[in-house]
C-alpha cells in the first residue's frame, strides 16, 4: 500500500542524501533564521493554551527577541520538547450539512503554542531550502506542486485542464485518473521518519521501523 511505498522510498534514500540532509539538521538555528520567522508571523490569530499571540513574537524587543532565540537553540540543542507544546485547543466548526449533533459533520481545528510553530517553522523553512536547491539530491521533483513556495495546486490543475482540452480538439480522448490521498499525510509512519532522522546524525534515538 501507499505506506508502505514511502517506506520503501526512504530505505532507499542515498548515503549523499543523508549526509546532506545531516548537515542541515546539524547547523545552529541562526539568530537572522529567529528574526525572519517572528517577522513574518500573522496578526489576528487565536493563541495557544499558553496564551501567547503571535504579536508577542513579531513585536517583541531586541532582548525578549533574544531570549526566544536562546529557547530555540535549547530545544534544538536539548532535542526535546517542552511538554507545554504539546498542549493544544481544540475547537469545532458546524460544515453546515447534515446534523450539528453529529461530529463527523464538524471541523475540528487545533490551536498550538505560537511560540512551538514559530520554532516549527524555522525547520519548515531549513527543509523547504533543502529540498529546492540545484543539485541537491534531496530536490523536489519539477512536478511537485503542493507545499512548495511560489508554486500550488491550481496552476497544475490549470495545465492539466489545457492538456486535455488541446487533445480534444484534435479529436484524442485523454484518460485521467485522480487519486485521493488526504488519508496517506495523517498516517504517515512517524517511527519510520525519525529512524531516519536518528540515521543522520541528528535526531531522537529511534529503533528501526516495524514492518506489518
Amino acid at each position: 500500500d501507499f505506506k508502505h511505498r514511502v517506506q520503501d522510498e526512504l530505505e532507499l534514500a542515498t548515503a549523499d542524501a543523508l549526509a546532506h540532509f545531516a548537515d542541515t539538521v546539524a547547523n545552529k538555528i541562526a539568530p537572522f533564521e529567529t528574526n525572519l520567522v517572528c517577522d513574518g508571523l500573522g496578526n489576528g490569530k487565536s493563541a495557544g493554551e499558553d496564551h501567547i499571540k503571535n504579536e508577542f513574537l513579531k513585536y517583541a524587543g531586541d532582548e525578549m527577541r533574544a531570549r526566544i532565540h536562546a529557547l530555540f537553540l535549547l530545544v534544538q540543542t536539548a532535542e526535546l520538547h517542552p511538554t507545554e507544546w504539546r498542549e493544544a485547543r481544540v475547537t469545532t466548526i458546524y460544515k453546515n450539512k447534515g446534523d450539528a449533533g453529529d461530529w463527523s459533520n464538524q471541523r475540528y481545528i487545533t490551536v498550538t503554542s505560537a511560540i512551538c510553530k514559530a520554532y516549527e517553522r524555522v525547520w519548515d523553512l531549513r527543509l523547504r531550502r533543502v529540498y529546492d536547491q540545484p543539485g541537491s539530491p534531496l530536490r523536489w521533483s519539477s512536478t511537485q506542486g503542493g507545499f512548495r513556495l511560489g508554486r500550488g495546486c491550481p496552476e497544475q490543475c490549470y495545465l492539466l485542464y489545457q492538456a486535455i482540452r488541446a487533445r480534444f480538439a484534435l479529436g484524442l480522448s485523454t484518460p485521467v485518473g485522480f487519486v485521493d490521498l488526504w488519508k496517506a499525510f495523517p498516517s504517515s509512519s512517524r517511527e519510520t521518519l525519525l529512524h531516519r532522522l536518528a540515521q543522520a546524525g541528528k535526531g531522537p534515538v529511534a529503533s528501526p521501523p516495524k514492518q506489518s
